[in-house]
């Protein structure tokens, strides 16, 4: 009887759940996880304990630094003004960033290491580091400071 596995694992040890769309000359850092339904495009490069949750998205040529969270259902797109027959602006994400869940990158913005971008929040512009947005579209509310003051305040 053959073995079946709810997974697939990386030499690195770094897993993707299946279902999954896993493109070409991708490169995945050691002690990944992406979630099940995820799609990831040709070219792609996730650092090492990045954590991708279910049913996001991630367009060709996007860059995810290391120690990145990304929330479930996120759409990181790589077109600003599609179709545009490949010219395209991949995102940004430098390390240590947190994406809540349900958030839209648009294309050519960088999130700089730190930043928190809020869940469900349309984000048009590059963040700068340790800045925290949310809405729609995206806004500056505080520094991350103050959102893990807050946080700790919270008992959350």
């Amino acid at each position: 009887m053959n073995e079946i596995t709810s997974h697939f694992i990386f030499p690195s040890g770094s897993k993707i759940w299946k279902p999954f769309h896993l493109g070409n000359d991708c490169e995945i850092g050691a002690r990944v996880n992406i979630g099940a339904l995820c799609h990831i495009g040709n070219n792609v490069e996730i650092g090492e304990g990045t954590r991708v949750q279910g049913s996001t998205y991630i367009a060709d040529g996007c860059k995810i630094g290391r120690d990145c969270f990304i929330g479930p259902n996120v759409t990181i797109t790589n077109d600003r003004h599609p179709p545009s027959q490949g010219k395209w602006s991949p995102v940004k994400i430098e390390d240590n960033v947190v994406i809540g869940g349900g958030a839209t990158l648009v294309a050519g913005i960088t999130l700089s290491s730190g930043c928190i971008i809020g869940a469900g929040t349309v984000l048009t512009k590059s963040v700068a580091s340790d800045e925290v947005w949310f809405g729609n579209p995206g806004k500056l509310k505080m520094t991350r400071e103050e959102y893990e003051n807050r946080r700790d305040e919270n008992g959350s």
